[in-house]
């Protein structure tokens, strides 16, 4: 019988999210998979559709940012206008995190259709590796190894 995985209070996976309520690649995922912990989707105040991520999540999973006052903190070194860049959101979710008492985040895009182990247990990285389907327990042994290492932050690049 697999034990059954508590999530600590002080962690959530935060989407950040633009206009794709009915959309929630991510969030469908996780679900289906076996996570069981806070949530949190990550919308400018832009976003026309806000009240759509409310109806369907409901409010206390929408945390809103003003976009305007994150484009006074830095320069993302572009010259362009349309701000659609998703720095913004990543630049305004330490703020967000501590706002809603989370100590440990993960942060992801809202268009994953499934996230897949990398290496398999020879170490080595063949191109059929599996979807992760108990996600409590990754996110739980990932979170046990980044306190354990005392780092600020563990990024992965694919």
């Amino acid at each position: 019988m697999e034990k059954i995985i508590q999530m600590r209070d002080d962690f959530a996976i935060f989407i950040l999210t633009y206009k794709r309520a009915d959309k929630q690649l991510t969030y469908n995922y996780l679900t289906k998979n076996g996570y069981t912990g806070k949530l949190y989707f990550v919308l400018s105040d832009d976003d026309p559709t806000v009240n759509d991520y409310i109806d369907k999540f409901g409010k206390e999973s929408v945390l809103v940012f003003n976009k305007q006052e994150s484009l006074s903190l830095f320069d993302i070194g572009d010259n362009f206008n349309d701000l659609r860049a998703v720095v913004y959101a990543r630049n305004k979710l330490y703020d967000l995190a501590k706002s809603v008492g989370i100590k440990y985040a993960m942060v992801l895009d809202d268009d994953y259709k499934h996230i897949k182990y990398r290496i398999n247990k020879n170490q080595q990285y063949p191109s059929n590796t599996p979807y992760i389907k108990h996600f409590d327990k990754l996110v739980n042994m990932t979170l046990e190894y980044f306190i354990s290492c005392k780092q600020l932050s563990i990024a992965s690049v694919s």
